[in-house]
């Protein structure tokens, strides 16, 4: 499974193979970006959607992308406790509504999150299910009918 990664400014991209284990993949994008191997990078679309590949480290590529996905290096640092993604590209990088959407929290704190919730009933059921080609929806009934039937057999032998 092929994956293009926009290399340069100028429209360069790079077709990469992304059937493989995802640190290897990372590794081959630094190269060929010239990124320094201690540099942590990531990798989103050209729609600001990150693909957390760093967490995914041993796991293979092709579950991740779509075949010929265009995708953007990302710069991972972190500042005050935060993680922070910066495009490699300067196109993107300028751009501050790319940015913006790039390193977009929504707010976890806020207590009208939690009233926009639905909120679901749970019905507790007493009834038992019978059993699959019982004949009967009530264990005591069916074991009434097992016992006709066995009373039922015995006259006519």
């Amino acid at each position: 499974m092929l994956i293009r990664i926009l290399l340069k400014n100028g429209g360069e991209e790079g077709l990469f193979n992304a059937d493989c284990r995802i640190v290897l993949l990372l590794d081959a994008i630094k190269q060929k970006h010239g990124i320094p191997r201690k540099e942590e990078i990531d990798l989103c679309t050209v729609d600001a959607e990150i693909k957390y590949l760093n967490q995914r480290g041993s796991d293979n590529g092709k579950s991740f992308f779509t075949f010929k996905e265009v995708c953007l290096v990302v710069l991972v640092s972190e500042i005050s406790g935060q993680t922070v993604y910066t495009p490699a590209l300067s196109k993107y990088a300028d751009n501050e509504d790319f940015v913006g959407m790039l390193n977009y929290k929504p707010d976890t704190t806020s207590h009208k999150s939690a009233s926009v919730q639905p909120r679901v009933k749970h019905r507790l059921s007493t009834k038992t299910t019978p059993a699959p080609g019982s004949p009967s929806k009530s264990p005591k009934a069916g074991a009434k009918t097992l016992k006709k039937r066995r009373q039922s057999s015995n006259r006519f032998h």
